[in-house]
């Protein structure tokens, strides 16, 4: 019973627990989400275009309603970095309603933030990254479109987190055939 083998299978067991414990005291203390004070998303605008870029894989997008958001962003993220944050996740998400389907959400931009990166932001005319297009085909029945600005602090250890820090209303214009 006092044999060496269990004596080390104790001491290591004890470790574990130890260290799992410890784990979890620390992702609760850490997970205190800091809101972020000045964030300021302006849209300067939006078009609508048919026909995308060429797909090989989608002989739809030649006939597809394609949107380009304009918009800036200034913001400062430097109070959410703390010793377990290991990087934020960045994007602007449309979210919008149509005839079809409810409850849409598009991302149209996003950005990782290291821990030694820039965490201070002032973008000019910055277009969106990803293409806007909904499965319909169509961005006629779009209704009550909304611009969030979103962060996801990726921790160390502990658990992820969302917020939507800025929302904006965001116009289409008038599609004419």
């Amino acid at each position: 019973m006092n044999k060496p083998i269990s004596r080390i299978s104790s001491v290591a067991s004890f470790s574990v627990t130890v260290f799992m414990f410890l784990v979890l005291a620390i992702s609760i203390i850490t997970a205190n989400y800091q809101k972020v004070e000045d964030v300021k998303v302006n849209v300067q605008g939006v078009t609508v275009s048919k026909g995308g870029p060429y797909d090989y894989y989608d002989k739809t997008s030649s006939k597809a309603d394609f949107a380009r958001v304009k918009f800036d962003i200034n913001t400062d993220l430097s109070k959410l970095f703390n010793w377990n944050t290991k990087q934020l996740f960045i994007y602007l998400m449309v979210e919008y309603d149509n005839t079809k389907n409810v409850d849409n959400k598009v991302i149209i931009w996003d950005r990782i933030i290291k821990r030694n990166g820039r965490k201070k932001f002032n973008l000019k005319k910055t277009l969106n990254k990803y293409l806007f297009r909904d499965f319909s085909l169509s961005l006629r029945d779009v209704k009550d479109a909304n611009l969030t600005f979103v962060v996801e602090r990726i921790p160390v250890m502990g658990f992820f987190t969302s917020r939507a820090e800025y929302s904006t209303k965001l116009d289409f214009p008038e599609i004419k055939n």
